[in-house]
């Protein structure tokens, strides 16, 4: 007996689940979720939860229907599922995307005698850590740090992404143990004391900040989801399905849903796929990513404004009258009002406007030093630039930037450097408002158009003009032409 299959809340649910699950984690894991400004986190997300819904809707949903009704099929293939899980699991080692966090680092010399050099500390991003500036000049040797035996180092700081460590012996046979977060190892020296090399990875949890606990707990569960939810789907569909006697199960394929969008739902998954492709072996660039996701928004639409051209059109008009709405609300009370208040309270500064505006760390830092950034250079390296999240275009926008260069120097100042230029005047601080701590500014010698170098010391960020630089030679930084 024939009959038409109706469609079933759950699948809907699961297939909508698993969309945003396996969307989340290849946003994580290939597109670079965390280097990714945030609005382009919740597009890139959003675009690929769409287009993996529209192929599960349109290839996945009938087959599901067309298997449907028997309770012990569907048990079996659940049942499976999680075998499956649970081996995958085991058998490949997993480990969440590397998040932004504190991670701890100790080296311990456990040899008798023999003192253990530090050749060098490679950070994220290819930087090499300034040992001497670290850890002090006295424990020095020519380029190289020394650990004397039973002594130990330590080191810490939030970061995306892991270490490599390189460790050599003066004397042997000489010990050394790593600790690395939640990790050790063991490294030993018998017949030469040679550099050994060791990449700490950066997937370990550290002591991340509440946002990014939170990312990590995402990470896992769209991880898990995304795995239970393949295998399902490949159980259930795969698994033998005998048909009872008198029984012709069928789907009306005509009424399939998303059928006419089949040409734009297979463009869209080419250019996931390829996306995906130049992701893993170059460095994403946003505007290529954007063009690319473009282009697969854009079939969607057309497809949408062909099958339905009345439904668009009432949302259409709803959005403008919304505007209009919105707009004539701004016109009778205009923004500039809420300064106008501010005013009137004496206690109000431009640090407390930053707050209730919400600003980002970009705009806080240009509404302290507005009246010395503006057509202004600013160089900075790549890992303090992640560290503050000053967002580039930000900055252009706000204070119409003459450049914004990424240099490859010697970002964190030295305990004698911090002194040296702290004697140099009258700094103007500024609050840092992503993770603490605060900015240095000197006045006297900064103004518009001016070449900044920004610098570190723990969680004190200096703005130091080139000129500066120059003339007192207070920062050892060869600076480019």
């Amino acid at each position: 007996m024939a009959r038409k299959q109706k469609p079933s809340k759950t699948s809907n649910l699961l297939l909508l689940v698993l969309s945003a699950s396996l969307a989340l984690s290849l946003t994580m894991r290939v597109f670079g979720f965390y280097t990714l400004p945030h609005i382009m986190k919740g597009i890139v997300t959003g675009y690929l939860a769409l287009v993996l819904a529209m192929i599960f809707f349109r290839f996945i949903h009938p087959r599901i229907l067309a298997r449907s009704g028997r309770k012990s099929h569907k048990v079996l293939s659940i049942g499976m599922a999680v075998l499956v899980t649970v081996f995958f699991f085991i058998l490949i080692p997993y480990h969440i995307t590397p998040i932004r966090t504190t991670h701890s680092l100790k080296i311990v010399n456990t040899s008798d005698s023999a003192e253990i050099s530090v050749w060098e500390i490679v950070l994220p991003g290819a930087e090499a850590l300034d040992l001497p500036g670290t850890f002090g000049a006295d424990q020095m040797s020519g380029n190289r740090l020394l650990i004397s035996p039973g002594e130990s180092l330590e080191y810490t700081r939030e970061m995306a992404g892991g270490v490599t460590v390189r460790l050599g012996a003066m004397a042997w046979p000489a010990q050394a143990n790593i600790n690395w977060d939640d990790l050790a190892y063991d490294l030993a020296w018998e017949d030469d004391g040679d550099a050994i090399a060791i990449q700490l990875p950066g997937w370990t949890w550290g002591s991340p900040s509440l946002p990014y606990r939170l990312l990590g707990f995402m990470n896992i569960v769209a991880d898990l989801v995304s795995v239970l939810g393949v295998a399902w789907l490949a159980v259930f569909l795969l698994l033998p399905f005998p048909e009872q006697e008198g029984e012709e199960r069928w789907v009306l394929w005509e009424q399939t849903p998303l059928r006419a969008f089949t040409i734009s739902i297979v463009v869209n998954l080419v250019i996931l796929f390829g996306t995906g492709i130049y992701a893993g072996l170059f460095e994403a660039e946003l505007h290529i990513l954007l063009l690319l996701l473009g282009v697969g928004i854009l079939l969607i639409l057309r497809d949408l404004v062909r099958r339905y051209r009345k439904w668009l059109l009432r949302v259409v008009l709803t959005v403008l009258v919304m505007g209009i709405a919105v707009n004539g609300y701004l016109y009778l009370n205009p923004p500039h009002e809420l300064h106008q208040t501010l005013t009137f309270r004496p206690y109000d500064s431009y640090e407390y406007l930053a707050d209730r505006i919400g600003a980002r760390n970009a705009t806080y830092l240009s509404i302290g030093y507005y009246q010395y950034l503006r057509g202004s250079t600013l160089v900075i390296a790549e890992p303090l630039y992640e560290e503050l999240d000053l967002e580039e275009g930000r900055l252009h926008q706000l204070n119409r930037l003459q450049d914004f260069r990424f240099e490859n120097y010697e970002y964190q100042l030295t305990d004698s450097e911090v002194n040296a230029l702290l004697q140099l005047g009258e700094w103007s601080t500024w609050p840092n408002r992503l993770g603490g701590g605060e900015y240095y500014l000197l006045p006297e010698v900064s103004e518009p158009g001016a070449t900044y170098h920004f610098f570190s010391y723990g969680q004190l960020y200096f703005l130091v003009p080139s000129g500066l630089i120059e003339d007192t030679g207070v920062i050892d930084v060869p600076l480019s032409d």
